[in-house]
Parts: C-alpha cells; structure tokens; sequence
C-alpha cells in the first residue's frame, strides 16, 4: 500500500516524544492507527486511534495483539534511551532495545506488512569522522548506542535471510514541543521559565538538531518508498552547531535575563565533541530537505513551554 489512506499502522513508544507528533500527521494522512507503549493511556484522544499498554517482552500479550490488529506499516519508536557512559544500565538497554525489537519483528512474522521501520541514532557512529555517512562501520561507546546498533544489526539480518520489508533510519538530535525534561533544550526552557539558572556543562560539544516536524515528515517519505527496504538513511539538518551557541540563541529568543551557569556540569568521560551526519541519500532518493530552521524551531518550542506553562496556573 503506497500512501496512509485506511492503512493499518502500528507505532511502538506511542507515548514518547517524537510519536506525539507522528500519530497526528498519520491519522491526518487518513490512517488508522494503533499506539502502544508502557504506562497510562495517552491524555489526547483521537478518531481512528487506539491504545494498548503493552510489553514487547511480553510475548504472548504481544503477539495476539499483532494478530488482532493486522498492521500494515510499523513505526518502532520504542526503546529504553540514555546518554549514559556508564554500564550501569546495561541490562535495560539489551532488553528494551534489543530483545523487544526481535521480539516485534517475530510477533510480524504472521502478518504481510509493507514496510517496519527501524529508529535509530547518530550515537550509534559516536568515533566516526564527520560527516558521517551511512556506509560507515559503527564504533558505539555507550550501552545505548551499542544496542541500538545491535537491534539494527538484528533487523539487517532478518531483511537479507527473509526479505522482511525494514528500513532503518537514523536521526540527528531531534527537538520540539512535548520533549522530555531531561533533554538540553526542554531543561533549559523550563528552567528559564521558571527564573532559575540552567545548570550546564561548558557547551563546546557540537550537534546536529533537527525540528520534530521535520522528522515526521520525512519518516511519511520513507515509509512510502518500497526502494528503501534494506536501506539505512540519515535523517538531520546536514548544520551542526556548539551547544553554548543553541542555548545562547534560545535565552535570547525568550529574552528571559537568564545567565546559565557554565561548567557546573563536567563533561562525560569519552564526550563525542561532535555529531553531523550527512544527509545527501535522504536528499538525493526522497527529494527531501528540512524546513524549519533553528531559530524558527526553538521560537516554536518556546512557545509551547510557554503556553504550557501558563494553562498550569
């Protein structure tokens, strides 16, 4: 099925952040959709949506509800995340990330879906010289990115052996409305907000940001693209800036009067400095580039901390 109209569609990790934005474009697409994810039914409700809180480690839960639910395109967004440098988790990043996606991928086996894709991450080419580029070897340093890597590694094997139609897409830093407060831009708003110094380390590490729209949109692009089975795609702004100067611009967009406390946070052991990727194939094979530029990004993101903010009192 090449477009979204009465599709079938499953999103895993239906109540993280960058789904909140994905569901709404898939049902405006005219999908219908199926969340599921761990925790509380989602606040929003929406026509032609519905939601299970359901473990991918639970098999026998899981696969009767692939069974019932029959999904056409799958969007596996689930996954335990963390910025971490130590090993102390592990055991969640292996289970989360990796037996949860081999789970999904056998529970598929009794449907004929057209397209799984597979979210991944640039910290998965962590050592790798810029730009990277998906013909790179992978040199993961944290326990997520290794098993982000060895989920896609997992997914390659299955898409070769069987012809399973995967596609596995790896993202730049990705920003937005809805973003959890442990990321940098969320922490940093909100503290702002709230008149108190954002904490931060010196903010020389460089990265690519891409606006979640954007995301969205491309994630739509690929799904539609039978070329792209077997595939792995960069999907980032091809820009990479210092962190110092992406919170500059963003206190100065808020024109809160905030001074960040620079260097009260060490940087990581092993800190990767910098992170851009190239996006040429998503370029050149989906006749895709982002739209929205950083500071119209984090204006919006503002904004929606903003409105958030002031419906709480």
């Amino acid at each position: 099925m090449k477009s979204f109209n009465d599709a079938s569609v499953l999103v895993t990790g239906s109540n993280g952040f960058i789904a909140s934005h994905l569901i709404p474009a898939l049902l405006n697409a005219g999908a219908k959709v199926t969340g599921i994810s761990l925790g509380s039914k989602p606040r929003r409700s929406f026509k032609n949506f519905s939601y299970y809180s359901v473990d991918l480690n639970n098999k026998k839960e899981l696969n009767a509800l692939i069974r019932k639910i029959r999904p056409e395109k799958i969007f596996h967004l689930a996954g335990y995340l963390s910025t971490s440098l130590t090993f102390d988790n592990t055991d969640k990043c292996i289970r989360n990330n990796i037996q949860a996606t081999v789970n999904l991928i056998h529970a598929l086996e009794s449907v004929p879906y057209d397209a799984f894709i597979y979210i991944g991450s640039y910290e998965e080419y962590s050592g790798n010289k810029i730009p990277f580029k998906e013909t790179d070897g992978l040199y993961p340093i944290s326990p997520y990115a290794v098993s982000k890597a060895s989920a896609e590694m997992f997914c390659k094997a299955y898409q070769r052996l069987f012809g399973f139609p995967i596609t596995l897409v790896r993202l730049a830093l990705t920003y937005g409305p809805g973003q959890q407060e442990d990321g940098l831009l969320a922490y940093v708003i909100k503290s702002c907000l709230a008149k108190t110094p954002p904490e931060l380390t010196g903010g020389e590490q460089k990265r690519e940001l891409i606006y979640v729209s954007d995301v969205v949109d491309a994630l739509q692009k690929i799904t539609l693209n039978e070329k792209l089975h077997g595939e792995i795609i960069n999907v980032g702004t091809g820009v990479e800036h210092s962190l110092r100067d992406v919170v500059n611009l963003a206190l100065k967009l808020m024109q809160s009067g905030i001074t960040p406390k620079w260097g009260v946070v060490p940087y990581r052991k092993h800190e990767i400095w910098s992170m851009l990727g190239s996006t040429a194939k998503a370029r050149r094979v989906l006749n895709w580039k982002p739209k929205v530029s950083l500071s119209e990004g984090l204006a919006k993101t503002i904004s929606s901390y903003k409105n958030e903010t002031c419906s709480q009192k």
